[in-house]
């Protein structure tokens, strides 16, 4: 099933929220990439001709940690009209610079930060 097809069947309706995370790979084309929406997800090959058709019809409002899988589907030539790159949605309504994904969870879930793990140089009484 394509990504189309589980858009249709699942509710999708044109404007919702399509979140994307594109992972690593040597050329655009060889990329996975992870959609997610309320009413399902999807995995498979990165086909910018595929989301062009998705832009087309569905006009979803993208959705990603920060704009770095957008780059990449944008230089690869997917022209995209509604996008929400949640870090910088998080610097307008927080401030600050750091906009980690781990921040966003703790600043939409009335985490305080300080409690957030971190990773850094282990000592011995740490």
């Amino acid at each position: 099933m394509n990504l189309d097809q589980a858009l249709a069947g699942s509710g999708f309706g044109r404007g919702d929220l399509l979140a994307i995370a594109v992972g690593e790979g040597p050329g655009t084309a060889d990329r996975p990439l992870g959609v997610a929406w309320s009413g399902g997800s999807w995995t498979g090959a990165l086909q910018i001709g595929e989301l062009a058709e998705i832009e087309s019809r569905w006009r979803p409002r993208w959705t990603c940690w920060s704009v770095d899988p957008l780059r990449i589907l944008i230089a690869a030539g997917l022209r995209v009209a509604t996008c929400w790159d949640l870090a910088a949605v998080h610097r307008l309504l927080f401030g600050g610079w750091r906009a980690g994904p781990e921040l966003i969870w703790a600043a939409l879930h009335d985490l305080p930060a300080e409690t957030l793990p971190s990773a850094g140089q282990l000592d011995l009484l740490g």
